[in-house]
């Protein structure tokens, strides 16, 4: 998962999936201090770049071309 603030961005690892419930918990801290969801596995566009807002939601589409087969 990648989470972002005004300067920093932070990538969270887990030795296993991330389930349900650690996506809510994620994306609960993030809105309780106005951090960017940038990725989760699953997770939409629209859900990223809300709070420090960019041009484009380049962290997500970076992590998402990161992540994916092609």
């Amino acid at each position: 998962m990648l989470i972002r603030g005004w300067k920093t961005a932070t990538l969270l690892v887990k030795n296993g999936e991330f389930d349900d419930r650690d996506i809510a918990a994620l994306r609960s801290f993030c809105h309780a201090r106005s951090f960017d969801v940038e990725y989760y596995p699953g997770m939409q566009a629209a859900e990223a770049n809300r709070y420090n807002v960019l041009e484009r939601p380049y962290f997500f589409e970076a992590a998402h071309a990161l992540l994916s087969p092609g």
